[in-house]
């Protein structure tokens, strides 16, 4: 299914809930770490974002705004809206089957397909090495540097930072979380294959989900030190054992 630029960025905005806050230029970061073809800077697609590309998008007259899937809180701030949510439903209805084999969640299979197209994971697969690049960690983990590590918010910056320290935390259990369902799921009903997508293009196999979770416990050892500090604790305890277990 062929997305348009509102839907991608619908996608981009499920790293958001609902209500959050957020800044042009993390908005421009997810979307071009999701769709570095699309949102890159030309020529430099992979190396560099486009920050114009996606502030086209959102400030366009009838676009996101207008289809209430974001509001404008003051300068270079949005508040993401119950709007993009319903459409991203819609949106992952669509591209997933009902098929009997889809036995997660479609937000766990959307995640699983997202990690997959990673720079880390593609990476990994081809050298056998994740790469050497804080970005690739952040884009596989999901997860971002805290508001008043990078300023902006004046006085508020200490709240919404501890509340980025908690989604960095989230997003990590949860990706590990997913990644071992996944495995444990492939194990208990004999299969190769966690999910088929209607095009067939964004299955999800089981030796797939194996090196992801490779892939997932060299990205918390090499960043260990980097990772405590925007929030990811006891990262000892979340290692993905040999075989999707957890420790």
């Amino acid at each position: 299914m062929e997305l348009t630029h509102d839907d991608r960025l619908v996608m981009i905005l499920n790293d958001f809930q609902d209500g959050e806050l957020f800044d042009e230029w993390s908005l421009t970061v997810k979307a071009w770490k999701m769709y570095p073809e699309h949102y890159g800077l030309r020529g430099y697609e992979q190396e560099y974002p486009d920050h114009k590309k996606v502030l086209n998008i959102y400030q366009k007259d009838g676009g996101p705004k207008a289809k209430g899937y974001i509001k404008k809180v003051r300068t270079n701030y949005y508040m993401k809206l119950p709007g993009a949510s319903l459409r991203f439903e819609e949106l992952s209805s669509k591209e997933i089957s009902e098929s009997t084999t889809a036995l997660m969640a479609n937000d766990a299979i959307r995640r699983l397909v997202k990690v997959k197209k990673s720079r880390a994971y593609t990476s990994y697969l081809k050298n056998g090495m994740i790469p050497n690049d804080w970005n690739a960690a952040t884009s596989f983990l999901e997860v971002s540097m805290p508001t008043d590590q990078r300023g902006g918010l004046g006085n508020n910056s200490k709240k919404f930072g501890d509340g980025d320290r908690n989604q960095n935390l989230g997003s990590v259990k949860i990706l590990k979380e997913t990644i071992v369902l996944g495995i444990e799921l492939c194990n208990s009903h004999d299969l190769e294959e966690i999910a088929e997508t209607a095009s067939g293009k964004n299955s999800i196999s089981k030796n797939e989900l194996i090196i992801m979770s490779e892939v997932f416990n060299n990205l918390i050892e090499k960043w260990n030190d980097a990772l405590k500090m925007i929030g990811i604790n006891n990262i000892e305890q979340m290692r993905i054992e040999d075989g999707g277990t957890d420790k």
